[in-house]
């Protein structure tokens, strides 16, 4: 049985969390620009985890319908609520939010 490290989005996923976690309380403070180029970059990897999330049928749907009206994510209803609608959708608003100085 292997452990499955050497396929590529495993060995990427593993390497990433052990920096993040290595770095979780990085100060930032005071520094909106570097806020938003690492909310940014975060984006990028999300909408990556979101597709697998998505692939794997890992989050429940009616869960994820929930969240989407509570958190009012407005989007026409003919589209389906997911994981990149939930995650990548007030990643977005809070990145325009510290540009636009809030």
């Amino acid at each position: 049985m292997t452990t499955g490290i050497e396929k590529p989005q495993i060995k990427a996923f593993t390497e990433a969390a052990a920096l993040m976690r290595g770095e979780r309380y990085w100060d930032h403070a005071g520094r909106p620009d570097e806020i938003v180029e690492f909310l940014e970059a975060l984006g990028g990897a999300l909408a990556e985890v979101c597709y697998q999330l998505a692939r794997y049928g890992v989050l429940n749907q009616a869960a994820m319908d929930a969240y989407r009206e509570v958190a009012r994510i407005r989007f026409p209803a003919a589209i389906p609520t997911s994981a990149e609608m939930i995650l990548l959708v007030p990643l977005q608003k809070k990145i325009e939010r510290l540009r636009a100085g809030e």
